[in-house]
């Protein structure tokens, strides 16, 4: 997760169990769920980003997307809006791969960056004390030992839900 981003992360205690996650990783084998808040509304309600992410080469700090496919890593991403408030929009997103910054640049490319995003995002004046509204919602695995899948969730925290109260006051 980038540091800002609260939620649900998974570990190893040991190194062959490292491993192993590295290995569903790498495969594909995870099924990660986040929810943000945009600092705009899509204008559509659902779809999917495939886009490949290289570094910006005006800020080391940052990413951006190309159409070239001799660069970047490509990253994939489904995204599906919950709920508008005004010019905000609370939105999940279903990761199908996991590059860094991969959901803030994905956001940024829809034209909606991320609520309390200093790096691809900008202050807003209704939120200004607003910290990153990204949170890793959910995480599907396929445990050793275990037939089916298993789901971990982490519930929302509170900066999300007073940011949705302050929304639904604003906007509805």
């Amino acid at each position: 997760l980038d540091k800002d981003t609260s939620g649900l992360i998974i570990t190893a205690k040991n190194p062959e169990t490292e491993a192993w996650l590295q290995s569903r990783f790498k495969k594909r084998k995870v099924r990660k769920i986040y929810a943000a808040i945009l600092a705009g509304v899509p204008r559509n309600r659902k779809g999917i980003i495939e886009a490949r992410l290289v570094r910006d080469p005006r800020n080391r700090k940052r990413f951006t997307w190309t159409d070239d496919d001799s660069r970047g890593k490509y990253a994939k991403t489904a995204w599906f809006v919950i709920q508008t408030f005004g010019p905000y929009s609370l939105v999940l997103f279903k990761l199908y791969t996991g590059r860094t910054h991969q959901i803030r640049v994905h956001s940024r490319f829809l034209g909606c960056p991320i609520l309390g995003d200093p790096i691809y995002g900008q202050k807003d004046p209704r939120f200004p004390g607003a910290t990153l509204m990204l949170h890793a919602k959910s995480l599907t695995i396929r445990i050793p030992g275990k037939k089916k899948p298993v789901r971990f969730t982490a519930p929302i925290p509170r900066r999300f839900k007073k940011t949705i109260r302050m929304l639904r006051e604003l906007y509805t």
